[in-house]
């Protein structure tokens, strides 16, 4: 799939391209997540994207994985939410974008954010985070930091870095499937 067919067949659909918001945890329970994105468990209800109420996030099992999206907010892209996520050995991954182009991937493992960068942007020597480099294995062929790229392409390629990760790509599937919507407090 190219990344025009991926927008018109997975984004579009979905109302992602203006933003986007998805936070990726391999804790596989759906309530510790919501739990750790400072979410009200007890506001847990069944929903589908997109959600009608700002401040709420959609959570549900992704593979292996746990996917969690924000209609509004960044609160998985927070250095103390993925430290949370990611906490006594696990993983998490946040992806996101706004309407002016700006774009963010993150990643922590072990409560340490290792890999934080703009995945447009021809800035790879200045990645950030504590191991800048954690991510190499994932990015073989891939656009991401070369600044080489139309945004559409580093989009779809963020999604498959992603994929390399957590053993799964964004799919209408998954986005017309229910899951937990949880409203942040």
């Amino acid at each position: 799939m190219d990344s025009t067919e991926f927008e018109e067949k997975v984004l579009e659909p979905y109302g992602l391209l203006p933003r986007f918001c998805g936070t990726w945890s391999d804790e596989p329970d759906v309530v510790e997540v919501a739990r750790r994105l400072g979410a009200d468990p007890a506001s847990a209800d069944t929903t589908t994207w997109p959600m009608v109420e700002d401040d709420t996030v959609l959570i549900g099992r992704f593979g292996d994985w746990t996917l969690a999206l924000e209609e509004s907010t960044r609160r998985g892209s927070d250095k103390p939410t993925l430290a949370a996520l990611s906490s006594g050995g696990g993983q998490a991954a946040n992806y996101w974008w706004n309407v002016n182009g700006v774009s963010s991937l993150k990643y922590a493992a072990d409560g340490r954010l290792l890999t934080s960068f703009e995945p447009t942007m021809d800035r790879r020597p200045h990645w950030a985070g504590e191991e800048p480099q954690a991510l190499d294995l994932f990015l073989d062929g891939l656009p991401l930091g070369k600044g080489t790229a139309a945004d559409s392409e580093c989009r779809l390629a963020a999604f498959v870095l992603i994929r390399r990760l957590t053993g799964r790509l964004l799919d209408a599937a998954w986005l017309g499937s229910e899951h937990q919507s949880f409203r942040l407090t």
